[in-house]
């Protein structure tokens, strides 16, 4: 649905200052707040590109980034640019990027990038140069370069939204209408509030990730068709809380633009054969072209139809004109980058996202017959020779009532008997479809026995060989439907790990200060924050210990100890081991301060021990000190008991190399014991007991708290879990952390200030090994619910 042709809404009350005059920011006598960097000696009011006499208006800069609520304490602002879309030095370039706090520095390198001809952006929301980074949101946006400027800039009006905080003329096609919180918001309410904006007035859906650019009021739009100016017109001074915002941004379940009609492909069909090109143009016809909007869809559609044949690069890119982000030329440039993947899977993709979107098939099964075209597969030899892969048949749900799965097609030899199909041979489609009409009747195997028998009569085939085909039939149908639920999985997973870990959801009670440390560190590093985050939780959970548990239903008795176990997984050189080492570092220091005080309490022992013998041993022992612990990193399951009794609240254990939990196991036994076991039962926190021949050599401890933590890379788990089975439930005792990180390039120009992380952890630590015991309880009500919820669904993924 265009946004031209929503109805206009009824306008709620929203919280916002009153409505500010609409004149174009460079002419307004009241002006958004003024917006300071570490300011310059003189402030500059324009510099100038001299290569191409491009003005930078240094005053809309400082206006826009005050509009986005960068204030006077130095924030950083992060700038991409780019080179416009019609230069030909943009597809073998990726851009440049900088970072800086300072408003002199931030047009010099504005002006420098103006003058190679790019164009320059801001990351909106601020953080970093990635989504990792961002972890607050400052606006929601969107952009129309498919209508008239006038509509794009009265549009909130139509759309029955509050007014935009400001709106940037870009130069070019656009007008980016920016509606700015009166304070940043968490992330994730962000992306959710960002994408339904851009779904209920039909905007550009690219332009939905936390770190997204947009282009910077006071630069230039340079293209071939000239040098335009970016500016902030229609400048108003209202801020908007986000729950007033989201009072009147309608979620998608309660709002989704009406899909267009599929359209009907109308086969022109050669010699009665369907052809595998029949069959893609069905199913792209009937795709909603709003998949084209998204770049991710549109280039998976275009990789499916490469795939299938070469000849479909026309019908991609008429697919593709449909789009607003639709440039010519764009789909022929992409086309000659794409590998040729497996085409009877690239085909059954195509067909899943169609039937998606309504597709309804216009074969019929009784007037033709199905072939696969496929391309010419070069062989890879000297020769250069050319291998056609083996024509098949596609036979789809839709019309056979069965699966799809691909065939040879091959004509049976006629026979001399006199038999239905004898005189001009059968054809395979035919006796396939007989066979999975079979499979899906599910009969006995008397049953099925006697469906062969008749099959035979019927075609003049031997029993055997058609029993042999309903088997390779089955095996085949299993491989579809394994590889459409890998699929469906793998899908489910790459979505997880792109999810993000918000700390300040968790770290509140601080007012956000640990949890600001620790995206600073992160970003500074860098490195994802959800390596720090997961390397805190075992870490602050070793320093409780036994002293908290949780009753999560006591008349079930059923407990959680304070334990858990985190590993972080990623390549060589993905900034594992540091941010390990910065939330571990202040428990090592708690650890030194201990031995130290055990040094003095050995000398004081030894003392008193001297004086106890001198008296003849008439007053009792002396008490042997103990050495307080809080990490260890290595030892046997007994010195691990041993330790624990003598520190009842537990410990952390601690292994940079994850693998070294597991194969350190029975190292003192030749390989031969029972630690994978007991490190098993040590999860669930009850007792630890150790039994030998010498009684004082015994060990028992009632309750247990060893948390665990460290780092791997992919294929060093992948050949800890082997064939990828866990029986005994020893992966699922580990949280694991798969965060993406960013490329750990090292920034020696920016700012530099020691971070204060170490000081809120110790003192944070410290104060843990002071709780009291207690057993804390699941709050009534939603607490309960979303804790049920998940540990059914736990459940269900066990039983399935």
């Amino acid at each position: 649905m265009k946004a031209t042709n929503l109805p206009p809404h009824q306008k709620r009350n929203v919280d916002r200052a009153a409505v500010g005059s609409k004149k174009d920011a460079a002419s307004q006598k009241k002006s958004a707040p003024h917006y300071q960097f570490e300011p310059p000696d003189t402030e500059p009011t324009a510099v100038i590109a001299k290569n191409r006499q491009i003005v930078i208006n240094a005053q809309q800069i400082k206006q826009h980034l005050a509009a986005l609520g960068y204030l006077e304490n130095g924030d950083t602002v992060y700038v991409r640019a780019f080179y416009p879309s019609d230069d030909p030095r943009k597809n073998e370039d990726k851009g440049r990027k900088t970072q800086s706090h300072n408003l002199n520095q931030l047009i010099k390198a504005a002006n420098q990038y103006q003058e190679e001809g790019r164009g320059v952006y801001i990351v909106v929301n601020g953080g970093g140069h990635s989504d990792n980074f961002v972890s607050r949101a400052r606006a929601i946006f969107y952009e129309h370069d498919n209508l008239d400027k006038k509509i794009q800039e009265k549009l909130w009006e139509t759309l029955g939204l509050p007014e935009p905080t400001f709106q940037v003329d870009t130069g070019g096609k656009s007008i980016h209408s920016y509606w700015v919180f009166d304070k940043p918001i968490n992330v994730l309410e962000w992306k959710e509030l960002q994408a339904d904006l851009l779904e209920f007035s039909d905007a550009d859906r690219t332009i939905k990730n936390p770190s997204r650019v947009m282009r910077l009021a006071g630069a230039n739009h340079i293209s071939s068709s000239g040098v335009f100016p970016t500016q902030l017109i229609n400048v108003t001074e209202h801020k908007y809380s986000y729950s007033s915002l989201r009072a009147v941004i309608p979620t998608k379940k309660d709002f989704s633009p009406p899909c267009p009609e599929p359209k009907t492909y109308n086969p022109s069909y050669n010699n009665n054969t369907i052809c595998s090109i029949d069959w893609a143009k069905s199913y792209l016809q009937a795709l909603n072209f709003h998949r084209a909007d998204d770049y991710n869809e549109w280039i998976a559609v275009g990789m499916a139809l490469k795939s299938i044949h070469e000849s479909l690069l026309n019908d991609w890119d008429s697919w593709s004109s449909q789009s607003s982000k639709y440039r010519p030329g764009e789909c022929s440039n992409k086309w000659k980058t794409f590998k040729v993947g497996n085409p009877s899977e690239e085909i059954a993709k195509l067909g899943s996202w169609a039937k998606k979107d309504g597709w309804r098939s216009p074969f019929k099964k009784d007037d033709v017959s199905y072939s696969f075209v496929s391309n010419n597969v070069q062989t890879g030899n000297k020769q250069g020779r050319e291998k056609r892969e083996e024509e098949r048949s596609f036979i789809d749900s839709e019309v056979l009532d069965s699966k799809t799965i691909p065939t040879s097609e091959k004509t049976i030899p006629k026979t001399t008997d006199n038999t239905k199909h004898s005189s001009e041979g059968t054809d395979v489609t035919e006796i396939l479809s007989e066979v999975d009409k079979l499979i899906n009747l599910n009969l006995s195997a008397s049953e099925t026995r006697s469906y062969f028998i008749k099959l035979s009569k019927q075609y003049n085939l031997k029993v055997l060989e058609i029993e042999k085909l309903y088997k390779e039939r089955l095996q085949e149908l299993e491989i579809v439907e394994d590889r459409e639920d890998l699929f469906d999985n793998l899908t489910r997973l790459i979505n997880t790990q792109n999810e993000r870990l918000n700390p300040y959801d968790y770290l509140w009670g601080d007012g956000g200060r640990l949890a600001k440390s620790m995206v600073d560190i992160a970003s500074a590093m860098p490195t994802a924050v959800e390596f720090l985050f997961s390397t805190f939780i075992p870490t602050a959970a070793s320093c409780l210990g036994t002293a908290a548990t949780i009753a999560v239903k006591q008349q079930g008795e059923f407990t959680q100890p304070c334990i858990f176990r985190t590993c972080l997984i990623a390549k060589s050189g993905d900034m594992k081991s540091p941010p390990q080492k910065v939330m571990i570092k202040p428990l090592l220091e708690l650890e030194a301060e201990a031995r130290e005080r055990y040094k003095e309490d050995l000398e004081t022992y030894s003392e008193e021990l001297r004086e106890w013998d001198k008296g003849g041993k008439e007053e009792p022992l002396p008490s042997k000190p103990v050495c307080e612990r809080h990490i260890l990193q290595n030892g046997s399951i007994e010195s691990r008991i041993a330790i624990h009794t003598e520190n009842p609240r537990g410990y952390l254990l601690y292994k940079d190399e994850f693998s070294a939990h597991i194969t350190g196991r029975n190292k003192h036994r030749n390989g031969k014991g029972d630690d994978a076991e007991n490190e098993l039962t040590e999860f669930d926190g009850g007792a630890l007991v150790k039994d030998v021949m010498d009684e004082e050599k015994r060990l028992f401890l009632e309750k247990s708290a060893i948390s665990r933590t460290g780092t791997t890379q992919y294929d060093t788990i992948q050949k800890l879990m082997k064939d990828h089975e866990d029986s005994t439930g020893e992966f699922a005792r580990w949280l694991v952390c798969l965060a993406q990180s960013p490329p750990p390039y090292l920034d020696l120009l920016g700012e530099d200030n020691p971070s204060n992380i170490g000081k809120l952890l110790k003192r944070l630590y410290k104060n843990l090994k002071t709780m009291p015991d207690k057993q804390y309880f699941l709050e009534a009500g939603e607490t309960r619910l979303i804790y049920q919820h998940y540990h059914n669904y736990l459940v269900d993924l066990a039983y399935s």
